[in-house]
C-alpha cells in the first residue's frame, strides 16, 4: 500500500500505505461477551456516528471543534498533512477507485500451502484452480485471488473494534508490548531519547504503552515534542488530548495523513535543533501487515527521508510463535476479530455509496483466518458463501463483480519474524540493528534500529 497494501499493489499505484497500525487503543473498558454476535448476518458491533471535526482552511486542526469536547490544550495541535497533489488513500473517492480496481482483478497469490493450512485449521477445501468453486480437491499450485486494501478495516468503527481486540486474552501482542514499555521505558528514554528531542509515532498507537515512555521522559527532566500520525482527526484528538493534559511539559502534534504523507512532512517541514535526537516508533506489530519485501522498502524510505545518523526507530515485531497461539490471537472465541474484519465490508459498502447490506450482505460472506507456518504469517480473507453478482458505479463508470461460491478475497497479512528474518530485514533496508527487548513470555520483541 503506498497507497495500496503491499500485497495488492498494481502497476498503476505504489505499494505501501497502512496496516494494523493506525490504531486507537485507549484505556477503555474491554468488550463483554454480548458485544459480539456469532450471527453471520452482522459484524456484531455498532457504534454511534462520530462527531464532526472541523479543519481550518490552512490544514491546521489546532482549532478543532467538537460539540462535547474539552478545549484543546495549549501544548497540543493537529495538522492536516494530507497531500494536495497526490491522490491519498485517506480520500474516500480515491479509495473507492482503488477498491474497484483490486476487486476487478486477481493479482494476490493464494499459495498452495495456505490452501493446505485452511483445510487443516478450518476444515475447508479450497476452490478449484480453473473455476474457483468450492468442494473440490486442494490445489497443488498457487492461485490468484482478488483483494481489498487493508486500509478499509480502519474506519472509525474499525478502530473502535480493534481497540476491543487489544483487550482480548488470546490477542497477546498488546499486553506483551505494553509489558516491555512498562519494564524498559526508563532505559529507552535514557538511551534513545535526548533532551529537546523529537518522538514520532507512525500511527497513534496504544496510548497505554506510550504513557510509560512519556512518563519516563518527564521523570528524567527532558523536554521533547511528540508527533503522532493517524488517518482520523477525531482519533488524533481523543488520543492526544488526555496526554497533553497529563504531560504539560511535552508538546503534542497530531499529523492527519498516511505514512507517506508523514515521511514527506518530516523531510520537508520538520526541523531539528543542533544535536537533537529523533526517535521514531512503529509499534503494535504494524510491520507485520506488510510483506517482508515491502517492510524493508518502507524502512529504507524511513531511513532516507526521516532519519539522520544517530537517529533510531523502535519497532514492535511479533515472533514466529506456535501455530495454535497465533491462530487463536486472530480468531478469538468471542468473535471480536471476526467483527473487525467483517466491518471492512461495511466500509466498502459506504465508500461505494451503498446502504447497509445492500451491496455486500454479511450473511453471504465469512471471515477466513489461517496461519501459514511455512511462510510465517497469518492470513485473513473473506470467503463468498454463495455465487453472487455486485454492481457499483464509481466516477460514472459501472463495475460488475461476480463472486463464485467459495471464492476468497484477500484482506490482510500479519507476518511474523525470527532472527534470520530480522537480519535479512536489516540487510535490505540499510538500517543497523542495535537492541532487542523481549516480553516475559518471549513471544514478542521490541527492536531498536539505528541509522
Amino acid at each position: 500500500m503506498q497507497q495500496l497494501h503491499p500485497s495488492i499493489h498494481s502497476k498503476d499505484h505504489p505499494s505501501f500505505t497502512d496496516p494494523m497500525h493506525l490504531l486507537k487503543d485507549h484505556d477503555s473498558d474491554p468488550p463483554s461477551d454480548s458485544d459480539y454476535s456469532s450471527s453471520a448476518s452482522d459484524s456484531g458491533f455498532s457504534s454511534s456516528s462520530p462527531p464532526t471535526l472541523q479543519l481550518s482552511d490552512h490544514g491546521d486542526a489546532s482549532t478543532l471543534s467538537e460539540s462535547n469536547s474539552e478545549p484543546i490544550p495549549s501544548n497540543m495541535r493537529v495538522l492536516d498533512i494530507r497531500s494536495k497533489t497526490v491522490e491519498s488513500m485517506a480520500d474516500s473517492a480515491h479509495l473507492a477507485r482503488v477498491v474497484a480496481q483490486t476487486l476487478s482483478t486477481r493479482e494476490t497469490v493464494f499459495p498452495a500451502s495456505s490452501a493446505r493450512f485452511d483445510a487443516e485449521q478450518n476444515g475447508k477445501r479450497a476452490f478449484n484452480n480453473d473455476n474457483n468453486t468450492a468442494g473440490v480437491s486442494i490445489p497443488i499450485q498457487d492461485v490468484l485471488v482478488r483483494s481489498i486494501p487493508t486500509l478499509v478495516l480502519y474506519d472509525d468503527n474499525g478502530l473502535d473494534i480493534f481497540n476491543d481486540i487489544t483487550h482480548v486474552d488470546e490477542y497477546y501482542v498488546t499486553n506483551a508490548e505494553m509489558q516491555i514499555f512498562k519494564d524498559k521505558s526508563n532505559e529507552i528514554a535514557q538511551t534513545h531519547v535526548g533532551n529537546n528531542g523529537v518522538l514520532i509515532e507512525l500511527g497513534v498507537g496504544s496510548m497505554r504503552k506510550t504513557r510509560y515512555l512519556l512518563d519516563a521522559i518527564v521523570s528524567q527532566n527532558k523536554s521533547v515534542t511528540y508527533y503522532a500520525l493517524d488517518l482520523s482527526a477525531q482519533s488524533l484528538t481523543q488520543s492526544l488530548q488526555p496526554l497533553a493534559h497529563q504531560f504539560p511539559s511535552i508538546k503534542f502534534v497530531g499529523l492527519l495523513g498516511t505514512y507517506d504523507d508523514s515521511l514527506l512532512y518530516i523531510k520537508d517541514h520538520l526541523s531539528r535543533d543542533t544535536g537533537a535526537t529523533r526517535t521514531l516508533l512503529w509499534l503494535g506489530t504494524s510491520i507485520g501487515n506488510t510483506t517482508r519485501k515491502e517492510a524493508a522498502e518502507f524502512l529504507e524510505r524511513v531511513k532516507n527521508l526521516a532519519m539522520q545518523d544517530g537517529d533510531v526507530l523502535l519497532c514492535g515485531i511479533d515472533r514466529r510463535n506456535d501455530a495454535s497461539v497465533v491462530k487463536a490471537a486472530y480468531d478469538d472465541p468471542k468473535g471480536v476479530t471476526r467483527a473487525f474484519i467483517l466491518n471492512g465490508l461495511r466500509h466498502v459498502e459506504r465508500i461505494f455509496g451503498g446502504e447497509r447490506d445492500e451491496l455486500l450482505p454479511l450473511s453471504k460472506f465469512e471471515y477466513v483466518s489461517l496461519y501459514n507456518a511455512d511462510l510465517g504469517r497469518h492470513e485473513a480473507y473473506y470467503r463468498s458463501l454463495e455465487k453472487q453478482r455486485i454492481e457499483v458505479d464509481v466516477d460514472n463508470v459501472a463495475h460488475v463483480f461476480e463472486f463464485e461460491e467459495g471464492e476468497l478475497i484477500f484482506i490482510e497479512y500479519s507476518i511474523k519474524y525470527d532472527a534470520d528474518d530480522i537480519r535479512q530485514l536489516m540487510d535490505q533496508s540499510g538500517l543497523r540493528w542495535a537492541k532487542e527487548w523481549l516480553d516475559q513470555t518471549e513471544r514478542y520483541s521490541l527492536h531498536c534500529f539505528a541509522k
